[in-house]
């Protein structure tokens, strides 16, 4: 097996360290040679840390242009397609992967329905219960079961994936 990592991997682990959540040791996200780390010396799970690329304003900022921006048809892989992507609309949080590397469906963006509200419309006759139960005058559920596959797991899959 080889145990170095391709050059798009290596500048990406580049820009992250890896501190463990055990006893808070922090490693760079490449050892020497090129090598993956995947423990920590005590055996501890490591935990991805990266300096933030700009202020939370700006970032949001840029993630709610990015959600305004129109969305046309055909679609081709590259920005548009990740732009509107519930996951990779925030890239700049995950990781700094470049654009040809992504791979998606596109997921996220899920429905956001109101449940447990005095006045959610049409349609919401007996969902109030739900909010009321939790104790909530308003409550919003997301429906995963929108992702490509149907499952929650179309999130976390596509950072893996790429």
């Amino acid at each position: 097996m080889k145990d170095t990592l391709m050059p798009s991997a290596l500048e990406t682990l580049r820009t992250i360290s890896l501190r463990c959540l055990e006893c808070s040791t922090l490693y760079p996200g490449v050892e020497a040679g090129g090598k993956p780390r995947y423990r920590c010396d005590c055996g501890g799970v490591l935990d991805v840390e990266q300096a933030p690329v700009a202020d939370a304003t700006s970032l949001r900022q840029l993630f709610d242009e990015r959600a305004a921006t129109s969305f046309t048809w055909p679609v081709h892989a590259g920005n548009m397609l990740h732009d509107h992507s519930g996951v990779w609309r925030y890239r700049e949080l995950i990781l700094p992967i470049p654009a040809q590397y992504i791979v998606s469906r596109p997921e996220g963006n899920t429905g956001l329905y109101p449940v447990g509200m005095e006045h959610c419309g049409a349609g919401c006759i007996g969902h109030r219960q739900i909010g009321s139960y939790a104790g909530l005058e308003q409550l919003f559920l997301k429906h995963e079961g929108e992702n490509p596959t149907g499952s929650f797991k179309d999130r976390g899959m596509t950072v893996g994936v790429t």
